[in-house]
Order: structure tokens, then sequence, then C-alpha cells
């Protein structure tokens, strides 16, 4: 396991507080061989724009997306000006993980069924 995904690994141990960072971690520990793609820092404020439009669509639609409430609530509370969003596929699923800009503070884990579906995971960014 590269020094991101310990690092993803850690913050996932320390947050394990919910069924979304589980089944992540439980990803995580079948696969060491996971590639972690990242958008970079990007503005909070974008972030929190765009996460609320998708989270509205995703629940008039199919509900592919678990985890929006959780996001908006971590991302209501966060007082970083920017954050990182980094992402992997696994067991046909798409995984999205939203940190600060320091990868400190966990706020909050997206998980995106049938990944071959073309489900769009905050890649737009």
């Amino acid at each position: 396991m590269n020094q991101l995904a310990s690092q993803i690994r850690e913050l996932l141990v320390k947050n394990n507080t919910s069924s979304l960072v589980k089944r992540c971690l439980d990803v995580m520990s079948e696969d060491s061989f996971l590639t972690f793609k990242s958008t970079g820092p990007l503005p909070i404020e974008h972030v929190r724009r765009t996460t609320e439009v998708r989270a509205k669509t995703n629940a008039q639609g199919r509900g592919l997306v678990e985890g929006y409430d959780e996001l908006l609530r971590g991302l209501k509370e966060e007082t970083d000006c920017s954050v990182q969003i980094y992402f992997f596929d696994a067991r046909g699923d798409s995984f999205t993980i939203l940190t600060d800009s320091s990868t400190s503070r966990l706020l909050g884990v997206l998980i995106s069924r049938e990944a071959s579906s073309g489900v769009d995971r905050l890649r737009g960014y």
C-alpha cells in the first residue's frame, strides 16, 4: 500500500462510524493494489454548491450514490477553504473520499453503485 493509501486508510479507521466508511475499509483491506486518484485542492464553496445539486439530483433519480447526507453535514461544518477529493474503483463500485486540504479530517464518503454505468462521482470538479 502506498503512502497516500495508508494515510487515507488511517483517516478512515479513525472515523469508522458509518457503514459507508466500513465498506470502504473492507474493500481497501481486500485489495492492496488500489489506485487512488485525486482532484487536488478545490475551493470548498464550489464543492459545497456542486454537492448540493448532485445530492438533489441523486434523490430525484435512481439514487445510485450513497452518502450525501453525511457529506453535506461534513462540508457545512468544515472551516478549511479547500478540500481534497480522492477516488478509486473496486468490486464494481466507485468510492469517493472527501477530506480537508491536509487530508487530516474526513468530510464524507460517497459510494456509487455500478461504476461501469457511467455514474459521475465528482470528477467534474
